[in-house]
């Protein structure tokens, strides 16, 4: 696969951390998840 694949799933994995500790905003979870479903 592409070397952009991994580096966005990387960051996608540091985000859902983030998100877990309430270091951002609720409003960035859906997008997230929606980015994950594609």
């Amino acid at each position: 696969m592409e070397q952009g694949f991994f580096e966005k799933l990387e960051q996608s994995l540091e985000e859902a951390v983030s998100i877990s500790r309430g270091e951002m905003e609720p409003s960035r979870v859906s997008v997230v998840e929606s980015d994950i479903e594609e």
